[in-house]
């Protein structure tokens, strides 16, 4: 096994600047990519970020904070970003600025450099499974015996970026709903799925969720390519989902008719009517479940991603499977070791930018027969906003202007 000081004469030196693991030690990282083999040294030993010897820093997104980065910069450091979570969760990227302090990224938007876009879906196979389909009959007795609903919302956190809570109450002025969450509860699930770690990744939770026709799938935040097992999960059990979030959720519909689209009506009448149509019509709903089966999943680009990706996610469908292919935060560290190996034999160049991540700010809907009619936040969100903003503008402007690379 090689010393610190022979892993630091070999390879370069990433600083892991937010490792939860504990240990400071120096580790030897060895990466097999589709591209080749790399190998790095790796620390979370925050003395060394003023050592030559560093190349590159890591970042992980929640814990980010202006307060606490390695200022002031060294010229030679490579910065490095992973955050899969929505803005809600760490506001400063959606702001130019920041996103062009990163040098490398791993978001879920399409054009970062390791894209985490079906972060919570296995593969195309898991789409097509019949696992936990139920029939169209069998979901009518649901209706019928235990008096369900014909749609399920679940969900513990609450006023949110996107409005989707405003919007659920919305529609239960006309249509039925179980909310099983701590928001707009009133439905109690079983003892046993309450455990906020183990509840949802339950085989018993996925198949409640199965029973119903439709659920909400709606994002805490509207950004582009910002999806999550919100969304996937329905699909996974036969279960329709009534999306709002990504702007460009299409391109990962399994099949052309598989999901009903908030951003597709005016009003909620209009959108309720649609889910009572299809709800009462067999052959209507079982078309929007026609992908589970095997060769389904007819959207192209979908099936690409999921058969080339080069991680496997660690996710609350991933039931009953061996991992054949390490998860992303591995791939994110080997991805970032690679890039400096291109940098030192390649002179190649890596900047990130706000297309890396860039969410919109926050807007409620004010009107129920007209969608397209939203304005900003009045309240908690704009002012975390405006707050982060002006935040975002005084760093900028006391690092001038926050260069990368010289």
């Amino acid at each position: 096994m090689d010393s610190p000081s022979e892993l630091l004469a070999k390879y370069p030196l990433l600083v892991d600047w937010h490792s939860h693991q504990g240990s400071q030690d120096m580790n030897k990282l060895t990466c097999s990519l589709d591209s080749g083999e790399y190998t790095c040294a790796v620390t979370s030993n925050r003395q060394y970020t003023n050592s030559n010897l560093t190349q590159a820093i890591l970042f992980y997104g929640t814990d980010v904070s202006l307060k606490d980065l390695p200022l002031p910069r060294q010229r030679h450091h490579v910065w490095s970003l992973m955050h899969e979570e929505s803005p809600k969760n760490n506001i400063l990227f959606s702001f130019k600025g920041i996103m062009e302090l990163f040098n490398f990224t791993s978001t879920f938007r399409r054009e970062s450099d390791l894209p985490l876009t079906t972060q919570y879906v296995r593969s195309v196979e898991q789409l097509e499974s019949i696992q936990f389909l139920k029939s169209f009959q069998e979901k009518e007795r649901f209706i019928e015996e235990e008096n369900i609903a014909p749609i399920v919302y679940v969900q513990g956190d609450c006023d949110v970026p996107s409005d989707r809570d405003h919007f659920v109450t919305m529609m239960t002025k006309h249509i039925k709903i179980d909310s099983y969450g701590g928001c707009l509860h009133n439905k109690n699930l079983p003892a046993h799925l309450t455990d906020p770690v183990g509840g949802m990744t339950h085989v018993d939770f996925l198949e409640l969720i199965s029973k119903y026709k439709f659920a909400i799938s709606m994002e805490n935040g509207i950004c582009q390519d910002y999806i999550t097992e919100k969304y996937w999960r329905p699909l996974v059990v036969g279960t329709i989902p009534i999306v709002l979030g990504s702007p460009a959720i299409a391109d990962f519909y399994p099949s052309n008719a598989s999901v009903i689209n908030v951003e597709n009506f005016t009003s909620i009448k209009q959108l309720v009517e649609s889910i009572q149509t299809i709800s009462s019509d067999k052959e209507k709903y079982n078309m929007y479940r026609s992908f589970k089966r095997k060769g389904g999943v007819t959207n192209g680009y979908l099936r690409k991603i999921l058969e080339e990706r080069e991680w496997e996610p660690d996710t609350d469908v991933q039931l009953n499977f061996n991992r054949i292919k390490p998860n992303f935060p591995h791939v994110y560290s080997c991805r970032v070791c690679e890039m400096l190996h291109n940098i030192k034999d390649k002179g190649s160049t890596y900047q990130a930018s706000i297309k890396h991540y860039g969410c919109p700010w926050p807007t409620e809907f004010i009107d129920e027969n007209n969608l397209k009619a939203k304005q900003p936040f009045s309240d908690m969100w704009h002012a975390l906003w405006m707050q982060t903003q002006e935040e975002v503008e005084k760093f900028l402007h006391s690092t001038k202007g926050g260069r990368v690379r010289p």
